[in-house]
């Protein structure tokens, strides 16, 4: 079976997406959205220094979002008034019912009413002309279509004074909140054009700047508008094809113009049957500046989409005097916007009258979201911001149900920042920068803090007991000894621990020279294992080797010839100066604490060596305490001398850990290099030096500063003491 490149893609990159994406944390998880930008009928924009909202504008329920969004962002609630504009005049109250008393109807016309909506299923039939246009306006506030287009239960929507309320940055804030929170992956402009259910995965098709891809996935979540997914989706159940296609959706056009607030007179909005649009709200976004959102739905929002948004405007200020305590000219406009949508929201019609869940799983590992998709009998009201969150939150526990638990919520979360450079032959140019080491180097940090959250991450990221750089990267004995060490400082389970060392020794141990290697010889056999861009990324490892044959040690009786073997190749390739090279990381004491900590296992017969190290070790410290300035290379002398016996009170030891103490103090505890490789590329050799954000400097200070010494007896280290 071909690998899977996710767990679950997401379809689409508004509000409902996000906030499956948001429920969705630890899988590996890929957002496509087709605009250039994320929010889908989330859309805020800004001009001159004021935010406006071209598509959702009433702020969802406060209770479905994360608490932290509204601790930052508060919802800023419309004024109470609210009126009708009919017949060249504007009727005001505070409910609908009291603009309905001001406007003048007759008596027949009042009982037309009350019997209209004391018939449960009266048709809108039964209503005459001018109450029928009177609570149309008022039903149009929230719905696109037309009253008589909905199911007769959705007729007394025209009769609710609706509290809205709306956020004074705008609704992008809380787009910009959920894509910052997610660990999804991303991808704009990417235009999906078709969705395949295979035997083990779903193939999405998508082109991306002209260029056609492929992705698979477990599972696959489609949150576009209902047109869209019968485009998209092949072979869907009937239940599913049934009710997408009985579904009907209007267009919509929305107009901000920002005008002063001195000339408005206050209000939340006005419906109206007399124009070509159909409501206008206003928000006050400062004490200069109010906005007027003006709506167009249905064969109107057709006839405006295809003018000049400044001549919309024209047309709209002779309708909007009464809005105002003088008069509304252009000059006065301090900005205005338009934007059409061809999908504003569903009408609710028949096709929800046979609903069925079933009608959103339209093959096995393909669901539908978006707030179409939130639905219930008793109060079916199937869009708005609050339903896209509703939906997206609920089609993700679905999914989440069908899939293993995740404990990937550290993916993405890189620990190295790399900078990348084109080496010519007079000079390197530098190439750029990336963020590279999400899973292996996870492993320091779980040593130094026994993190559960962390353990179970690195846990679901092995690979039969092994472990990558970073997803993708390819399994190597160096990142599966960061990760083995880590999870066994952390209290692993030991047959866990010896199912992974045997692992190492299968797959990376030559016996003929008694080393490990960073690239197993066995890689072409096995896929998940490392091929290596470069020829020296091949053969033994010294750092590795010494590392590997160190953790052996914990189960000595079982593995002690190949430890023996390590040591006599450790004590072949020490420098004449006392350290152990290292292919991979730009710290002399890195290689030099493991070289150290495996000889000692055999004091008696390394002892020169151990004495070369440790005079290395004491001769490189600076006057100032450190080793190079180096907050990595001092906590790894510090725990060589602690291996070595060293009291915690000798002056080495005392004048290390207070300048480490210092460090840490003063947050100098990131920036320093960690790692460093080359490979060929089209003829031309790229260098990456991956620099450390802070977290694996914290968490080598920290076992630096706590990590006790092993117990050896000290008459064995007596020949040691070099000074």
């Amino acid at each position: 079976m071909a690998p899977i490149d996710y767990d679950i893609i997401i379809v689409g990159g508004g509000l409902c997406a996000l906030s499956a994406a948001m429920e969705l944390q630890g899988y590996r998880a890929l957002v496509l959205e087709k605009n250039a930008q994320i929010g889908g009928r989330v859309f805020t924009k800004q001009q001159q220094g004021i935010p406006y909202d071209l598509g959702g504008l009433f702020a969802p329920n406060a209770e479905v979002l994360p608490t932290d969004f509204f601790k930052k962002i508060n919802s800023t609630p419309f004024s109470e008034t609210l009126g009708i504009h009919y017949d060249n005049q504007v009727y005001w109250g505070t409910k609908v019912v009291d603009c309905l008393n001001k406007v003048g109807l007759s008596r027949d016309e009042k009982q037309e009413i009350r019997q209209f909506f004391r018939d449960k299923d009266g048709p809108t039939r039964d209503l005459s002309k001018k109450p029928y246009q009177l609570l149309n306006a008022f039903f149009q506030l929230i719905h696109p279509g037309s009253m008589d287009q909905y199911v007769t239960g959705r007729k007394y929507d025209a009769l609710i004074r609706w509290q809205l309320a709306y956020l004074k940055q705008g609704n992008g804030t809380l787009i910009d909140f959920l894509r910052e929170q997610t660990r999804a992956e991303v991808q704009t402009q990417a235009r999906v054009t078709g969705i395949t259910e295979e035997d083990y995965s779903v193939r999405v098709h998508y082109t991306q700047h002209g260029i056609a891809h492929q992705v698979t996935a477990r599972k696959v979540i489609v949150t576009t508008p209902a047109p869209i997914v019968a485009q998209l989706v092949s072979h869907m159940n009937e239940a599913s094809e049934t009710f997408l296609n009985g579904l009907e959706y209007q267009g919509g056009f929305t107009l901000v113009i920002a005008v002063p607030s001195r000339i408005m007179k206050e209000f939340a909005f006005v419906v109206t049957p007399d124009f070509n649009f159909a409501s206008v709200l206003q928000q006050q976004r400062s004490d200069e500046v109010s906005l007027l959102t003006i709506y167009f739905t249905g064969a109107a929002a057709e006839q405006v989409r295809k003018k000049d948004t400044r001549v919309v405007v024209q047309e709209c200020l002779p309708n909007l005097q009464w809005a105002v305590t003088t008069s509304l000219e252009f000059s006065d406009l301090i900005f205005y916007d338009g934007h059409y949508w061809p999908h504003i929201s569903p009408v609710i019609n028949e096709a929800y009258d046979g609903w069925s869940a079933l009608a959103l799983n339209p093959s096995p590992n393909v669901h539908l979201a978006g707030d179409y998709t939130w639905y219930s009998p008793l109060d079916p009201m199937p869009y708005g911001m609050t339903a896209a969150v509703l939906a997206g939150q609920r089609t993700a526990g679905i999914v989440s149900k069908a899939l293993p638990a995740p404990h990937r919520e550290l993916e993405g979360q890189y620990l190295l920042q790399t900078q990348v450079y084109r080496l010519l032959q007079d000079r390197p140019i530098y190439q750029g920068q990336s963020q590279e080491g999400d899973i292996a180097y996870y492993g320091i940090l779980l040593a130094a803090g026994k993190d559960e959250r962390i353990k179970n991450y690195l846990l679901a990221c092995a690979k039969d007991g092994l472990w990558e750089y970073q997803d993708g990267f390819g399994v190597t004995l160096d990142d599966s000894l960061l990760v083995t060490e880590g999870l066994w400082r952390a209290g692993w389970d030991h047959e866990e621990l010896k199912y992974s060392l045997d692992q190492l020794i299968r797959f990376f141990y030559d016996e003929q020279i008694g080393a490990f290697h960073t690239l197993s010889p066995r890689a072409a056999e096995y896929p998940n294992l490392a091929k290596g861009r470069a020829k020296y990324w091949k053969g033994p490892c010294v750092e590795g080797t010494a590392q590997a044959a160190w953790l052996l040690s914990i189960f000595e009786q079982d593995y002690s010839s190949i430890i023996s073997r390590c040591q006599e190749y450790l004590a072949k390739t020490q420098h004449p100066l006392g350290f152990w090279p290292s292919k991979w990381f730009p710290s002399l004491m890195w290689g030099t604490h493991y070289g150290l900590q495996l000889c000692l296992k055999a004091s008696d017969q390394y002892a020169t060596e151990i004495a070369r190290a440790s005079k290395f070790i004491i001769n490189a410290q600076q006057a100032n305490g450190s080793w190079q300035d180096s907050a990595l290379e001092t906590s790894f002398a510090v725990r060589s001398l602690k291996a070595l016996q060293y009291d915690e009170q000798h002056d080495y030891i005392r004048s290390a850990t207070n300048w480490l103490q210092h460090q840490i103090h003063n947050g100098q505890l990131a920036g320093e290099p960690l790692l460093y490789y080359w490979y060929e590329e089209g003829g031309t050799k790229l260098l990456h030096q991956a620099f450390d954000t802070g977290g694996v400097t914290r968490a080598l200070v920290q076992l630096a500063l706590e990590e006790q010494p092993f117990e050896l007896q000290k008459s064995k280290l007596a020949n040691f003491e070099v000074l």
